[in-house]
Parts: structure tokens; C-alpha cells; sequence
């Protein structure tokens, strides 16, 4: 083997190597579009817990047009960065185990039939052809892989590009609809005091005549308590004296 045919080699085999790089590198892309999405997933939160405030006034009308906007946008964003990473066909030559076999069989097959030397140059002839042609077959699937992602890759970045500038846009009615929220929540909690004083209502006062008839009610049952003792007394007495007359005329 000649220097040019190391030069090749070693050309091939670093293309090979370039494109598994560059496929590292786009991965961790994807993992930044993966971020930006959830952070813009937060904004499709918020727009949630807006919609039910909004009306039908004009500011209103714009906000639903931009949200359906972003929600498409957002969508596409998401496709696309699906498409980005999800398993390909990429190509990878033989590991070194299967490589060290193909060259012990290569050395049996050419020792038995020609000398060491002459052996050990046809094993390094045929391993550099080889090792050419795999590097070219992996490292043109990973190429054409490559190309792939980095355009679904861009249209992410588009999509994404369109949510935020709908985003931005759409800052202006979203706060409208936000300072009419707030006004009525003020309304609301202004008022609130008011209804509970309205609702408070101080006892009655209660009738003299009521009382009157109250007061002569106790009266009229301490007499009779009174009465009833007197008279308890008095049989009483009757008793007792009834008795004494009866003892003395015994």
C-alpha cells in the first residue's frame, strides 16, 4: 500500500468521523428546541386561564386570532422537532472484534499459500480496501441522515421564530383584556363590604308592652307562691290547735 492510498484512507475515515460528530452535534440541538418548546407551552397555559375572560369586544377577537396562530405554530414546532430525533438509519462500521476476526481469517487464508511477508502486505491490502469502502457506504447513510435533521431541524426553528413573534404580538390585546379583568376584580372586592354592612341587621327592640305584661306575669305568680304559703300556714295551724283541744279533753 502505498502514500496515496494512506492519504485516502485516512480522508475517508475522517469524513466517516466528521459526520458522526456533526450527528452528536445536532442532537444536542434538539435538546435546546425541546426547551424552548416547554417555555413556550407555558405561554399556551396562560392563554388558557385568559380565555375565559374574554368578551366580544375587538381587543378580544384579536387575541383569539393571534392564539390560534401561536397554537398552530406551536404545533408545527413540535412535529418537526419529533421528526428531528426520532430513530433513523445511521451506519456505523464493524467493531473491532468482528474486524480482528476478518483479519485472522485473511492471514490463514493468504499464509497458506504464500509467504509471511507477501501475506502481511495482501492482509494490509485488502483490510485498507475494506476498511475504504465501509467508511464510504457509513458515512454517506450518516450524511444523507445528517442533511435530514438539520432540515427538519429549520423548519423547528421557524415554526418556533413564528410563535414567538405571535407571542410578541399578541402582548398588546392580552393586556387589555388583562386591565379589564382587573377592573372588575376591584369592582367586585370594593363591593363586597357593602353587601355584608346591607346585610347586617341590628336586633329588635323589644315592646314595653311585653314587658309589662311580663313583669305583671312574675307579680301575679310570686302572689299566688305567697298566698298558697299562707294558706298552707294557717291548715297548719288548725291542725296543731285541733290536736291540743283533743289531748286536753282526753
Amino acid at each position: 500500500m502505498g502514500a496515496d492510498d494512506s492519504y485516502t484512507n485516512d480522508f475517508f475515515r475522517d469524513m466517516y468521523n466528521s459526520e458522526i460528530d456533526h450527528k452528536y452535534k445536532l442532537d444536542s440541538a434538539d435538546n435546546l428546541l425541546v426547551g424552548i418548546l416547554l417555555a413556550l407551552s407555558g405561554v399556551g397555559i396562560y392563554y388558557l386561564k385568559v380565555l375565559p375572560c374574554c368578551n366580544l369586544g375587538a381587543a378580544e377577537y384579536i387575541f383569539l386570532v393571534f392564539c390560534g396562530l401561536f397554537v398552530a405554530a406551536f404545533a408545527c414546532a413540535v412535529i418537526f422537532v419529533i421528526a428531528s430525533f426520532w430513530p433513523r438509519d445511521k451506519e456505523y462500521i464493524a467493531s473491532p472484534n468482528e474486524w480482528g476476526q476478518y483479519v485472522d481469517g485473511l492471514k490463514a487464508y493468504y499464509t497458506y499459500y504464500h509467504t509471511e511477508e507477501e501475506s502481511e502486505r495482501r492482509v494490509a491490502r485488502d483490510l485498507a480496501k475494506l476498511l475504504r469502502q465501509k467508511y464510504l457506504e457509513a458515512g454517506e447513510v450518516n450524511r444523507n441522515l445528517n442533511i435530514r435533521i438539520m432540515a427538519y431541524q429549520t423548519w423547528a426553528k421557524y415554526s418556533i421564530t413564528a410563535a414567538v413573534v405571535l407571542l410578541l404580538l399578541n402582548a398588546i390585546p392580552t393586556y387589555f383584556i388583562q386591565c379589564a379583568k382587573t377592573e372588575t376584580q376591584k369592582t367586585e372586592v370594593t363591593a363586597f363590604p357593602a353587601i355584608q354592612k346591607i346585610q347586617i341587621v341590628p336586633p329588635n327592640p323589644k315592646d314595653k308592652s311585653n314587658e309589662q305584661g311580663e313583669q305583671s306575669n312574675a307579680t301575679t305568680a310570686n302572689r299566688t307562691a305567697k298566698t298558697g304559703s299562707a294558706k298552707a300556714g294557717a291548715a297548719k295551724e288548725r291542725v296543731g290547735k285541733k290536736q291540743r283541744d283533743q289531748g286536753k279533753a282526753n
